[in-house]
């Protein structure tokens, strides 16, 4: 729920073709084989300047340049997909299932390069 670090909404922003704002660094280490190669796949803003109301979040929305939100609008549509599971497979297209198999296998292989020297 709410500002948890693994969240479901993350995955919900993406399937609904919107762009989550993150107020815990450690939100922006969670999924680092889903977001890899996605130059700009959310925003972060600072916790305690939210909390001591230094920080107005949807001023600072407000004012992001229209082409900074049109280049994450165009990654979302790109990259966004990972964050979903599909029940089709569609070439060129990866989903949450293959992006952790890709990730678990590359681990596994890893380890055994390491185990076998």
């Amino acid at each position: 729920g709410g500002d948890s670090i693994g969240r479901k909404s993350v995955a919900d922003d993406y399937s609904c073709g919107c762009i989550p704002v993150f107020v815990s660094v450690s939100q922006t280490m969670q999924y680092p084989s889903h977001w890899e190669g996605w130059p700009s796949a959310f925003l972060s803003v600072d916790r305690q300047k939210v909390i001591n109301g230094s920080l107005d979040v949807v001023g600072f929305l407000k004012d992001l340049p229209s082409d900074t939100v049109a280049a994450m609008q165009s990654d979302l549509a790109k990259f966004g997909s990972r964050f979903q599971i599909s029940l089709d497979d569609v070439p060129g297209v990866d989903d949450s299932l293959s992006v952790m198999l890709r990730h678990f296998w590359l681990e596994a292989r890893e380890l055994s390069r390491t185990n076998s020297v």
